[in-house]
C-alpha cells in the first residue's frame, strides 16, 4: 500500500474527477463510546491499570501536537481509539486549529460541549487551547474510571454553568486510589493558572507506574 501511494505514477489514473482517501483501520474502535448523557455502558469502565496504559499514550500523543502547534480541540473518550496490539490513536482533527504565532490563545470554542473547560463557557475574550485539551483529558480520563463525565446537565445552559461552578466529585460507588483523584482534581481545576500542565500530567506519580495492558 505504501508503495502504491508513494509511486508518483499512480497520479495519472484515467478517472482523474474522483478522489479517494486512504485511512488507517482501526478495529478496536472508540475504547469508550458515551451515548447522549455523557455515560457509557458499565461494562466499558476501565480499571485504574488499563486507563494509565491509556492515558499515557494520550498525554504522549497531545505533547507531540502541542510541540507542533496543533491544538486538538475535541478530546473525548469517542476521538480515543485502539488498535488490535493495544495502540491508543487520538483521531478527529476536523475541529484541530494550528497555531500561528508563539501564544495560544483559541478565540472560539469548538468540540463536544461537555468536554469544554470553564474558560470556553463563557463566551468572552481568549482563552488557553493547551489547557483546553488539559481539560478535556482530565474530563477523558474521568469517564474512564467512572462511566460517566464529570459534568452534566440536559441543556446548554445548565451544562456549561456546572462545568463553570459545580465541584467535581468523586462517585461513591467506584474506589479509585488516592493518586487518581489527585491528578484529576489538578487537571479539572476551574482556574487555568491552577490546571497542571501536560509535562507535569507525565510526571505525576499516577502514570509513572503505568505498564503495558492488554484490552480484551
Amino acid at each position: 500500500m505504501y508503495e502504491v501511494i508513494e509511486d508518483a505514477t499512480h497520479l495519472h489514473n484515467p478517472i482523474s474527477n474522483q478522489i479517494y482517501l486512504i485511512f488507517e483501520y482501526i478495529s478496536g474502535g472508540p475504547i469508550v463510546s458515551l451515548n447522549e448523557e455523557g455515560k457509557c455502558d458499565p461494562k466499558e469502565i476501565l480499571p485504574e491499570s488499563q486507563a494509565k496504559h491509556v492515558m499515557v499514550q494520550i498525554v504522549d500523543g497531545l505533547i507531540y501536537l502541542h510541540k507542533h502547534k496543533v491544538i486538538h480541540r475535541d478530546i473525548k473518550p469517542d476521538n480515543i481509539l485502539i488498535t488490535a496490539d493495544n495502540v491508543v490513536k487520538i483521531c478527529d482533527f476536523g475541529s484541530s486549529k494550528v497555531l500561528t504565532s508563539q501564544e495560544d490563545f483559541l478565540q472560539t470554542s469548538q468540540g463536544t460541549m461537555m468536554f469544554y473547560p470553564p474558560e470556553a463557557c463563557t463566551g468572552q475574550g481568549q482563552f488557553s487551547g493547551t489547557f483546553a485539551d488539559v481539560w478535556a483529558l482530565g474530563a477523558t480520563l474521568y469517564t474512564y474510571v467512572f462511566g460517566q463525565c464529570p459534568f452534566y446537565a440536559p441543556t446548554v445552559p445548565a451544562l456549561f454553568e456546572r462545568i463553570k461552578n459545580q465541584e467535581l466529585e468523586f462517585l461513591q460507588d467506584i474506589s479509585v486510589s488516592p493518586q487518581l483523584k489527585n491528578l484529576l482534581t489538578r487537571m479539572l481545576r476551574k482556574q487555568v493558572g491552577e490546571r497542571i500542565d501536560l509535562n507535569q500530567i507525565r510526571d505525576h506519580p499516577w502514570l509513572k507506574s503505568a505498564g503495558k495492558q492488554v484490552f480484551t
